[in-house]
């Protein structure tokens, strides 16, 4: 392979291999340089206004600011320092392995109209740079049968350029895409049959083309939980690398790929420590935690663990051999530099690691609230596309801003030119304004959907969970303004807020006390459990007038009592909390089961005395309206 373009690309520390470094998934050579610039301090290139274009400035600094990357080869472009196909060429490097994965459309369709160029059909080597870059990232994309041409493809035309070991390279990766398109053993016998062919060769470039099908390997086997099968590739990528440290000269080929004597043993350590990774987690989820805890000392042994992107690759295994507190130092790190990117599928990884940890530890609640946000998550994952595509029009109007600021330059003189951008800038900054607008629409639509959902969830979990059967809110006529309900109605349905414990304690400290009333030994706890499901059992929170006084004659207690109950027996501060709770969620379940009834309906068939104060009691409790909550719930 030539060593220009495409040779030095691989090299960089590209944003996209924090990734690979952690799964094993990327090139050898760009994963071992992130892992190295990790644990070094480099010079960073310059990115101010004076810096002159050339592709290795581009390289130099792309990982660290894309957005600047693709500003340079803009201008280089525009004042013609580089033709368009290699101006492209370089868009879909940026985009495919750095910006988070947010323009791997763009990358996938512009890499595609750049394979039928002339350029890319006349130069094989220009034509190879573009396949590599479309394999990166439609493997980022998951776009499997993408992968599998693009792979196919590019293992044809190492063949045909005499590249027998790049070949190999690519088949691993034909492999890993048939097994991904439900074709398991014959992608893990491609990748074997690969194995096979390299093992045993003491050159670099084939040990490193080993290492890569090893992995490819391990991660089919593991995704698919055949752990016992994954254990082979790892400890056979310790082999090879065992041999290549005791025999370094045997191995010396003079490609571009194979380090300086210098780098050397940071290149066994580092895919030495990945494989040492790979068998912690293994042995962990084969319930061997004597092997795992093993290889996880030898992993933690190399500088490279102590990286970032490492520690997040141990992360799961952490969790399960049950070293929670080590696991969470490390999430709360991600999170920290998440920020508020929390759509992501390591995301969802961290949460459903926690609520695992939660439930392993007796947390039931905590687990029960981490899993329901897990599934959030997941669900809301592929609506990300809509964000991508507003930094997707951002970039476009950053490359119109651009044009016209040359064109502005260059007819400075001319009234019409300078009118015409005017109406131009213009015209981008009301697209921009608008866009900005719609995706703010968007983002408060889209919060409100999920709180929606996540009430209704919560009011479904609550009423699976009551002690006994719980009681539909009865039908009320919509035409009718409904007063307040009688003992007799009262009876007929019952909210449940307590567990199966609080019922158990009603019914011990109301057989001891028949008539309603409360003995004065009891516990503020016990006296709210009772009060409470007496509160509920009866519908006494439906009455508008109920209150302390009401409460009082009710119980037959005194007004301190009533607040000492509360206020220490309970998580409300008082009993008026109390009731306002038992009436927003009424309130809530009439929303969602009698579409028919207006809000003012709902409000005083819940207890309420007017609408407005139920309006402000549910936004509180659930984080919107009544009116927003059901009209996310009709739309969905």
């Amino acid at each position: 392979m030539r060593q220009g373009f495409g040779v030095k690309i691989l090299w960089v520390a590209l944003a996209a291999a924090a990734f690979v470094c952690c799964t094993g998934r990327g090139d050898n050579a760009t994963a071992y340089s992130h892992g190295k610039q990790s644990i070094k301090s480099g010079t960073k290139a310059s990115t101010g206004a004076g810096t002159l274009y050339s592709e290795q400035a581009v390289l130099d600094i792309y990982a660290q600011n894309p957005q600047q990357a693709l500003a340079i080869v803009d201008s280089a472009e525009i004042i013609g320092n580089i033709s368009d196909s290699r101006a492209n060429m370089l868009r879909i490097k940026i985009m495919s392995e750095t910006l988070e994965g947010n323009f791997l459309d763009s990358a996938i369709i512009l890499g595609e109209q750049l394979l039928i160029s002339p350029e890319a059909i006349s130069d094989k080597a220009f034509r190879q740079d573009i396949l590599e870059a479309l394999i990166s990232a439609s493997r980022i994309k998951e776009d499997y049968e993408l992968y599998l041409r693009t792979s196919s493809e590019l293992a044809s035309l190492c063949r045909e350029q005499g590249l027998t070991t790049e070949a190999l390279r690519n088949e691993a990766e034909v492999g890993l895409a048939l097994t991904h398109l439900g074709e398991q053993e014959k992608g893990l016998a491609k990748i074997e049959g690969v194995m096979q062919a390299l093992a045993g060769k003491r050159h670099f470039n084939e040990l490193d083309a080993y290492i890569v099908a090893a992995k490819r390997k391990y991660n089919i086997l593991n995704d698919n939980e055949r752990y016992a099968e994954a254990i082979d590739p790892c400890e056979r990528i310790i082999e090879v690398l065992n041999d290549y440290e005791q025999h370094p000269s045997d191995y010396h080929d003079d490609t571009y790929r194979e380090p300086s004597d210098e780098d050397r043993p940071g290149y066994i350590d580092f895919y030495r420590m990945q494989a040492y990774g790979f068998l912690a987690n293994i042995h962990a989820r084969l319930h061997d935690k004597t092997a795992a805890r093993h290889y996880l000392a030898l992993y933690n042994q190399s500088p490279f663990a102590k990286t970032f992107d490492c520690r997040k690759s141990i992360a799961s295994t952490l969790c399960l051999l049950g070293d929670y507190a080590a696991m969470e130092t490390i999430y709360k790190d991600v999170e920290r530099n998440m920020g508020n990117d929390t759509i992501n599928a390591y995301y969802a990884t961290m949460l459903l690691n926690r609520s695992q940890a939660a439930l392993a530890q007796g947390h039931t609640a905590e687990a029960f609230r981490l899993r329901e946000r897990y599934d959030i998550v997941k669900d809301s994952i592929h609506e990300r596309i809509l964000d991508s595509k507003a930094q997707d029009y951002a970039a476009r109007y950053h490359g119109q801003e651009l044009q016209m600021a040359l064109q502005k330059e260059s007819a400075a003189k001319s009234r019409s030119t300078l009118i015409i951008i005017i109406i131009g800038i213009a015209f981008c900054c009301t697209l921009a304004f608008l866009l900005y607008f719609f995706r703010q629409r968007h983002l408060l639509k889209h919060k409100n959907r999920i709180l929606a959902r996540q009430i209704e969830k919560l009011l479904n979990y609550k009423e699976d969970t009551a002690p006994s059967p719980r009681r539909q809110p009865a039908e009320i006529p919509p035409t009718e303004k409904q007063p307040a309900p009688s003992p007799a109605e009262q009876q007929s349905t019952k909210l449940s807020l307590e567990k199966e414990k609080q019922a158990d304690d009603v019914q011990a400290q109301t057989s001891a006390h028949p008539q309603g009333g409360v003995g004065d030994e009891t516990t503020p706890t016990a006296l709210f459990r009772q009060l409470s499901q007496a509160i509920i059992d009866e519908q006494l929170f439906l009455n508008p007038n109920f209150d302390r006084q009401a409460a009082m004659e009710h119980f037959h207690m005194t007004k301190e009592r009533i607040g000492t109950v509360f206020a220490q027996g309970s998580d409300f501060a008082s009993l008026a909390a109390f009731v306002t709770a038992c009436r927003v969620e009424y309130a809530a379940r009439l929303l969602l089961q009698q579409p028919t009834l207006s809000i003012v309906q709902v409000s005083a068939a819940s207890g309420f005395s007017s609408a407005n104060h139920f309006g402000r009691a549910f936004k509180t409790t659930y984080g919107l309206s009544p009116t927003e909550f059901r009209k996310q719930r009709e739309q969905t």
